[in-house]
C-alpha cells in the first residue's frame, strides 16, 4: 500500500481558497482571479483577466472579468 508522508498530506490538504492564489496564498489583485488550488493544480498563481477588464474583491473565475 502507498503511504504519503505527512508533511505532503498537510501540503495537499491545505491549498488555497477560490479568490487566492500562489506559493502563500495571497488574496489575487483587482483585475485577476484564481480558483483556489486542489491536489491537481497545486497553488496557482492568480490569472490575469484580459485586456480591458477587471475584477471586484475575491474574483474566483474568468467570468468575474468584466469590462472597465
Amino acid at each position: 500500500m502507498f503511504r504519503t508522508a505527512p508533511c505532503l498530506r498537510a501540503f495537499v490538504r491545505a491549498g488555497c481558497a477560490a479568490g487566492y492564489g500562489g506559493s502563500t496564498c495571497q488574496r489575487c489583485p483587482v483585475g485577476s482571479w484564481s480558483a483556489g488550488a486542489n491536489i491537481t493544480t497545486m497553488l496557482p498563481p492568480c490569472a490575469a483577466c484580459p485586456v480591458g477588464t477587471t475584477t471586484k474583491d475575491l474574483a474566483t473565475s474568468p467570468a468575474d472579468c468584466v469590462r472597465e
